[in-house]
């Protein structure tokens, strides 16, 4: 081949200089951008789904926001990534769709999708710049943890990352609130008897106890709501504002006492009026009779 080219050295020399040609007008015609946007088709969609399993996840959250993507017409694949309280979804999309116009038809899906998740579910996070920013997702959980725990090891995760250099920007989601929890059942305490032939329902919100209409508006079939003779609160301190309430606020008049005693035993306020001392004293002693 070698000496073909040099026997034929000026068929070859034409060639070369068409190939010049060509690269020169290539190099003329092609548009040319100073800073082109390099930005993919692709987006991450996080959401935060505090305190539920990786199959309620799964089943509450990923698949319907798989599904929403599915039936844009721009998708093309995606590639999900679920765990306890959080998944992510890296979404790639057709190329030949004008950016701006898919993520702003992107970012309306997800707000539509948005009201159809559980309540708990955290607004979902669209990132739609991957290629100009580098990030991460640490998420913590652990069987025998509960969400204070958790929710320190993620503060001193935070005060780390603050020493990182290249770190500019980050953010712990997901805190949960405590909860009370209510396990006294009705079933229980009626089954024990002590009640007599009393009807005993529970637990119930205040306006269901005390008011027939709560009752019917809400469409619950109760013999005790709106009818309650007698309030049984899960603990003193929400019995206390219930009593604090009704004494400040409705000028109720009101006395208290210790149930089960061998011998009368108030249980008043400081601030409470001299007549409720009175008729708390006076209810003791009749309780003890």
């Amino acid at each position: 081949m070698i000496k073909t080219a040099i026997k034929n050295r000026k068929i070859v020399f034409y060639f070369l200089f068409i190939i010049f040609v060509g690269g020169i007008y290539s190099y003329v015609t092609l548009p040319k951008q100073e800073a082109p946007d390099l930005n993919p088709p692709v987006t991450r969609i996080t959401a935060v789904y505090p305190g539920a399993s990786q199959n309620d996840v799964n089943e509450f959250v990923t698949k319907k926001i798989e599904t929403s993507l599915m039936n844009m017409e721009e998708y093309d694949y995606s590639h999900s990534y679920t765990y306890n309280s959080i998944t992510t979804i890296i979404c790639f999309m057709k190329y030949g769709n004008d950016p701006d116009d898919l993520w702003v038809k992107l970012r309306r899906e997800m707000n539509d999708l948005q009201e159809t998740l559980p309540d708990e579910v955290m607004p979902l996070m669209v990132d739609t710049n991957l290629a100009d920013t580098a990030g991460m997702i640490i998420s913590l959980s652990g069987e025998g943890y509960d969400y204070e725990t958790l929710g320190f090891y993620g503060e001193r995760i935070s005060e780390d990352l603050k020493t990182v250099d290249g770190v500019t920007k980050f953010e712990m989601i997901g805190d949960v609130g405590k909860e009370v929890k209510i396990t006294v059942d009705a079933a229980e305490i009626t089954a024990e008897g002590d009640f007599g032939d009393a009807i005993v329902e529970g637990p119930l919100a205040l306006d269901v106890a005390l008011s027939p209409e709560a009752c019917a508006i809400k469409g619950l079939d109760s013999a005790v709501g709106g009818r309650a003779d007698i309030l049984v609160f899960p603990n003193i301190e929400t019995g206390n504002v219930f009593y604090k309430a009704s004494t400040l606020l409705a000028g109720a008049r009101l006395a208290a006492a210790v149930v089960g005693t061998t011998a009368p035993c108030v249980l008043t306020s400081r601030a409470d009026s001299e007549e409720s001392k009175f008729l708390s004293i006076a209810m003791g002693c009749r309780l003890v009779k």
